[in-house]
């Protein structure tokens, strides 16, 4: 019978054949497949899957310091959140019943920072999960944790806005009156970015952040539209722009979209012009059709 700890039991779920070495991987699928006809044992502490970890010594977690108590507390909260406690046997089908009405909680406590997160987020399950039961808001930060990883050279400047508008106005009533400009910049683009020292002067208040980057150089504003293809593809453009920025290119329209088509995400960003969303005209007063056009069409190029 499989042993293990709290966590795991939830995180397990996302394997994606992706491990620290041939023999944590390996030690993984084989648990995988023991569990499907097995009940597990829930136990405390250093497990199956623990005991194959090149930073598990000594019966304790070394991936970081204090990192063995922080693991601790992770499977204390993973059980209460499952039901379930220490030496019971639990089925491998209940477990995986009871995700998605946990998921939520889960992802906002744990995996928004999780250095396994880029992997998880190619699991289709993990994905579909997101789809279905993250609010919009929590949308709107798994697709930028996501995208993030194309673009290495800024992912530690860009910090992301408390994507008001889809925020219920009960929490935002007392910010109401300060965010005209807000919603001016995104009256024909669904995302923008700004210097974070030139935000407030910009906006017109000291910005609430969703998720705050390492260096926090740059602030992204980002509405979900559509759905996640195409919110991706608003992102990505945005990354892009804080990509040229951190160069100090003066970039056209063109030279964006081209970075973002390189970086993958040009389908992505065609199919949101397509649907009448303008990334990056926030200095629009109309929207210009003869330059989305050409937009459009130097995109299909590329592609």
């Amino acid at each position: 019978m499989p042993n293990l700890r709290g966590h795991h039991l939830i995180c397990i779920n996302f394997f994606q054949g992706e491990g620290y070495n041939e023999a944590f991987t390996k030690n993984l699928e084989e648990i995988l497949r023991k569990i499907e006809g097995e009940d597990i044992n829930v136990i405390e502490g250093g497990d199956d899957i623990c005991k194959s970890c090149p930073y598990f010594k000594d019966n304790k977690c070394k991936y970081e310091e204090e990192a063995d108590e922080e693991i601790k507390k992770q499977d204390e909260i993973a059980l209460k959140l499952l039901n379930i406690q220490v030496g019971d046997k639990v089925s491998w089908e209940s477990i995986k019943k009871s995700l998605p009405d946990i998921f939520s909680q889960w992802y906002e406590k744990y995996c928004y920072y999780c250095d396994w997160l880029k992997i998880c987020q190619n699991n289709y399950y993990f994905q579909k999960l997101a789809e279905t039961y993250l609010t919009v808001d929590k949308k709107i930060l798994f697709i930028f944790l996501k995208v993030r990883e194309s673009f290495p050279e800024v992912k530690d400047s860009v910090s992301l806005l408390k994507p008001y508008a889809h925020i219920h106005y009960n929490e935002i009533e007392d910010k109401v009156f300060m965010l005209s400009k807000y919603y001016q910049l995104h009256l024909h683009s669904p995302g923008w970015i700004i210097k974070t020292d030139e935000f407030e002067e910009t906006v017109g208040f000291k910005p609430d952040l969703f998720y705050k980057s390492a260096v926090n150089t740059y602030i992204m504003s980002v509405l979900y539209k559509i759905n996640d293809f195409v919110t991706e593809g608003i992102i990505a453009h945005e990354f892009s722009e804080a990509l040229a920025l951190s160069k100090g290119i003066i970039a056209t329209h063109e030279d964006i979209d081209l970075i973002c088509a390189q970086k993958g995400y040009g389908k992505q960003l065609l199919y949101a012009f397509q649907h009448d969303l303008f990334p990056g005209m926030v200095t629009k007063l109309f929207v210009d059709r003869e330059d989305i056009q050409r937009r459009m069409e130097h995109l299909k190029k590329l592609l």
